[in-house]
């Protein structure tokens, strides 16, 4: 269950929740923001198209804004993003900002991950970050590779 704030401008926050809300306040934003989710949980929209605000310092929107660069089924290491916004020595800096980030799956920090490759700590739980990146995963992998007609794999390219 996904529960959405917004304004009459931007969407606010977007998070996992437990049960569902009572409250159901509708607007234009609000709306797009769930046909643009419905398009991404059906696997016809791989980014989003919608403006967003959230509070949060210089390095915060920095790190925010970075994660949307991930691109749809790939991750990157903390110590990457770290690099990615000029100062190395930050990845906790940056795993905070993730940690702070207002706006899951628009705002993608479900795909930063350990320098090992491991699931570190998400704000939406562990198990939604697992799915999430499987979920992701498997409508990138059938675009990886091309079948020849004795069945052998061969490399191909991602399309968008």
């Amino acid at each position: 269950m996904l529960v959405i704030t917004a304004n009459e401008k931007a969407i606010t926050g977007l998070h996992f929740a437990e049960n569902k809300e009572e409250k159901e306040k509708k607007n234009e934003v609000i709306n797009d923001c769930l046909q643009q989710l419905t398009e991404y949980f059906n696997r016809e929209r791989f980014s989003f198209k919608l403006r967003l605000q959230q509070e949060g310092t210089e390095l915060q929107q920095r790190v925010w804004n970075e994660l949307q660069k991930i691109p749809y089924g790939m991750t990157m290491s903390y110590l990457t993003m770290a690099r990615k916004i000029k100062n190395r020595t930050l990845s906790r800096a940056v795993g905070n900002a993730s940690g702070k980030n207002n706006i899951a799956i628009i705002v993608p920090c479900h795909r930063l991950v350990g320098s090992n490759g491991s699931l570190t700590g998400y704000s939406g739980g562990i198990e939604n970050k697992k799915w999430l990146l499987e979920f992701e995963k498997e409508a990138v992998e059938p675009k990886l590779f091309k079948f020849k007609e004795n069945g052998k794999k061969s490399g191909g390219k991602r399309s968008k």
